[in-house]
């Protein structure tokens, strides 16, 4: 067993296999979210998918705590500020913090007990997904991204197939939500951190000041993510208040394939980000511009080839997945459509601003945004219901995408 650990870590690929391992690891990934949701729907009806829904979307939240934003940093960290060990034990801190925000948040919306119950399960196995993300950072920046990708395929599959199996014979969320937590908890000692054994030289030691200092430097990317997370959240609580657990199972399903393009988009810059951190640091402005543009007009083709499918077969085909008719939500689809396109344009300029290390401005766009989207948020659903829903997360996201081009335009006008 040893000999085949050794063989992947002493593997290296080139940048396209790289890419396409990692690709097919991130689809399975964000698979993963659509199939629970399916599996769920499908098998307890719609109003369990929208219990597990609203739990989904705060586990995805709280989520951001856990990452704390230090995956960008971790990976653009050129000069080696911190060791690899300091940004495992910072997830240690994390995820304690994570699952306290949970029951807080929880209870500040008025979920019920069996609510919240569903909710920490998921932040549970949410927090495998911290400890897989800081392992696949490891793997990128030391030139393995075909191992990230390999981890999260098999992870995935793994936890899914387990999922739907226990949710087939008992009927019930809970025991289907434990028994994927077992499954990625057992893949992710076999796999990452069995290889991560290979390649980490130095000896492991929590030093809690350099670990503070990393979450004291990680603390404006991790609130700019986090209220990131929030903006696609404030229409879900906002339905969660004022309509019926239903009405959150179709927005959910909606607003689903929206991130698909975050999906595509991450297989193009994701592999480009040691390139893109490299040209910023030796002031290789022009490969910089041409990076940046090349990602923007891949992403705009995509969003368009995207938003024209859901429109014409969108539909028909999440109405046939999940069993439910969805034939008055065609206009509705296609906003979040193009929201998500505007949300990966988003992502990307936040790797961007991370690299530049201008985070604290790009907390300050988010913080603009957030406080625009919970205005609003009341009046559009109680008015217009889940159209209101998809037009208040289309404003919000499109005001932080503005924000964050300004802050890299004046940034690249003054180098």
């Amino acid at each position: 067993m040893k000999k085949y650990y050794e063989r992947i870590s002493e593997e290296k690929l080139n940048t396209k296999q790289n890419t396409v391992w990692y690709a097919a690891g991130s689809t399975l990934s964000s698979l993963s979210s659509i199939l629970l949701l399916m599996f769920t729907t499908r098998i307890l009806g719609g109003s369990e998918g929208g219990v597990f829904s609203i739990g989904w979307s705060i586990s995805q939240l709280v989520l951001t705590i856990g990452w704390f934003g230090s995956r960008n940093f971790q990976i653009s960290d050129y000069n080696s500020k911190y060791h690899d060990a300091d940004y495992f034990s910072s997830k240690i801190l994390t995820i304690v913090a994570m699952f306290i925000s949970t029951i807080i948040y929880s209870l500040l919306l008025g979920l019920t007990a069996y609510k919240l119950y569903i909710t920490c399960l998921l932040t549970i196995l949410m927090g495998c997904d911290v400890i897989a993300d800081v392992f696949s950072g490891f793997f990128q920046k030391h030139g393995y991204l075909h191992i990230t990708g390999k981890s999260y395929a098999g992870r995935n599959v793994l936890y899914d197939i387990t999922f739907l199996g226990v949710l087939i014979v008992s009927h019930r969320i809970d025991l289907s939500i434990i028994s994927a937590i077992i499954v990625s908890c057992i893949w992710l000692f076999l796999f990452d951190y069995k290889i991560s054994g290979c390649l980490i030289k130095e000896k492991f030691q929590f030093r809690l000041p350099k670990v503070l200092e990393l979450l004291k430097d990680c603390f404006p990317i991790f609130i700019s993510a986090f209220l990131a997370i929030l903006i696609t959240n404030i229409p879900k609580n906002a339905i969660e208040i004022l309509l019926d657990d239903t009405m959150q199972n179709i927005y959910n399903i909606v607003s689903m394939p929206s991130f698909s393009i975050n999906l595509l988009g991450m297989f193009l810059f994701v592999p480009m980000y040691p390139g893109i951190a490299g040209d910023w640091a030796n002031g290789n402005l022009a490969s910089l511009k041409r990076k940046m543009l090349r990602i923007l007009l891949y992403i705009g083709m995509i969003t368009a080839l995207i938003c024209l499918f859901g429109y014409i077969a969108g539909i028909p085909v999440l109405s046939l997945l999940y069993g439910i008719t969805l034939t008055d939500y065609r206009n509705d689809l296609v906003l979040l459509l193009f929201a998500g396109g505007i949300s990966c344009v988003l992502n990307f300029f936040s790797y961007i601003i991370t690299v530049m290390r201008k985070q604290k401005l790009l907390m300050i766009i988010y913080v603009i945004a957030v406080l625009f989207a919970q205005f609003i948020s009341t009046p559009f659903v109680n008015a217009y219901g889940i159209s209101g829903a998809a037009c208040i997360y289309l404003l919000t996201i499109s005001i932080a995408a503005i924000g964050a081009f300004i802050i890299i335009y004046l940034n690249i006008y003054r180098k």
